[in-house]
């Protein structure tokens, strides 16, 4: 079974992977490292226009500060969503290869939108599973981030100035909100991470491994 996790950045894919893998025993990724690896094969030129979040990053010193200043909270979400998609061929020929070994695994990351999951539950029917979280309330993602900064966290290490988190928590909701739709038209389960927390965390376990 491949269960898959997508949604915003900070929505929690994170922490329902690690819970998920506790109650299976399954092990999980994170989409990003396949991503870190895809990028090092593109030139340049290529990376502009495959990974355009990570060249607005760059071109802005790798702060947010610069980069939420630079560039409008449309034009970062629309980076990450073009982004996703440079990623999902590797991530289409990861799953190929643990099915044929019949491995399980707990995939996570902002790359993995509904059309993705549509496409890997019709290539392997019955052996997928896929939830999508978000979180649209600017002010609860301000304090989330500003409260509970995870390990290497680019929300609160990349940014200095505290007057940027609103500019990002925009941004992240308007990921979310795209995720609830197009999740909603593909059938896939929402879970909205903004209300009772922890609560929403068991539901989508309860979800996925019912």
């Amino acid at each position: 079974m491949f269960y898959l996790i997508g949604g915003a950045p900070r929505s929690g894919k994170t922490i329902l992977s690690k819970k998920l893998a506790k109650e299976t025993g399954i092990p999980w990724i994170s989409v990003d490292t396949l991503e870190s690896i895809v990028a090092t094969y593109y030139s340049v030129e290529d990376l502009r226009l495959l990974f355009p979040k990570t060249a607005m990053r760059r071109e802005s010193g790798g702060g947010n500060d610069l980069m939420y200043s630079r560039y409008t909270d449309k034009e970062i979400f629309e980076a990450y969503a073009q982004q996703a998609k440079a990623t999902w061929k590797a991530l289409e020929m990861f799953v190929e290869r643990e099915e044929r070994y019949a491995h399980d695994y707990i995939l996570e990351g902002h790359q993995i939108h509904p059309e993705l999951a549509v496409r890997i539950s019709d290539a392997f029917p019955s052996k997928v599973k896929a939830v999508f979280l978000g979180r649209s309330d600017i002010e609860t993602i301000v304090k989330s981030a500003s409260g509970y900064p995870g390990i290497g966290d680019w929300f609160t290490e990349k940014t200095l100035d505290a007057a940027t988190y609103p500019r990002i928590a925009q941004m992240l909701s308007l990921y979310s909100d795209y995720f609830k739709n197009q999740a909603d038209a593909r059938g896939f389960s929402y879970f909205d991470m903004d209300v009772d927390f922890h609560g929403q965390l068991d539901a989508a376990v309860h979800f996925l491994i019912k």
